[in-house]
């Protein structure tokens, strides 16, 4: 869910952050976008669950603030459970950008929160992320991450489907 929204916005920053296009510096953007998607397999179980979600992105001289959120519900039981996030996203690059090259993301602030509508929380992701990302041209050659805070997904990849099957009704 929110893996997705980091990898477009880590996507947006890169290329703003190619020093040819210095000018993108004094570039400044603000946006609003909503939507509804279904997931007709939703963690593998067969079972379709509908997202509602929003999002309010701000970019400006190389920083990201991203807020939103994202309502997951299962028609069939009526059960849902909503994820939150905010932070800010700062970028620097350094190399050569037709050889080797790397950029520097730092994200700071609620990566996701995934909680029921009663406020029971299942899962949450805060403080910061230091992502460092080496490219060679345009192959891709290595990302390290380093995580400070609370990160309930460092090292269970599977954790949110363990949690959000039963949460939405799935049996």
């Amino acid at each position: 869910m929110r893996r997705v929204a980091t990898g477009l916005l880590s996507g947006i920053l890169a290329i703003g952050l190619v020093p040819g296009l210095a000018a993108a510096a004094d570039y400044n953007w603000h946006g609003t976008a909503q939507g509804t998607w279904v997931d007709d397999d939703f963690c593998g179980t067969g079972v379709a669950i509908e997202h509602a979600w929003t999002d309010t992105v701000t970019y400006h001289a190389f920083q990201v603030t991203d807020r939103g959120s994202d309502v997951l519900t299962n028609d069939a039981t009526g059960d849902s459970i909503v994820g939150y996030y905010a932070g800010v996203i700062q970028g620097q690059f350094s190399g050569d950008p037709d050889g080797l090259h790397t950029f520097v993301f730092t994200h700071a602030g609620l990566p996701e929160m995934i909680k029921t509508p009663r406020g029971s929380i299942l899962i949450v992701n805060a403080g910061h992320v230091v992502s460092t990302v080496v490219f060679d041209g345009d192959t891709f050659i290595s990302e390290v991450n380093v995580l400070q805070g609370r990160h309930d997904y460092a090292g269970n990849p599977d954790l949110f489907c363990a949690l959000a099957v039963p949460a939405l009704g799935i049996t």
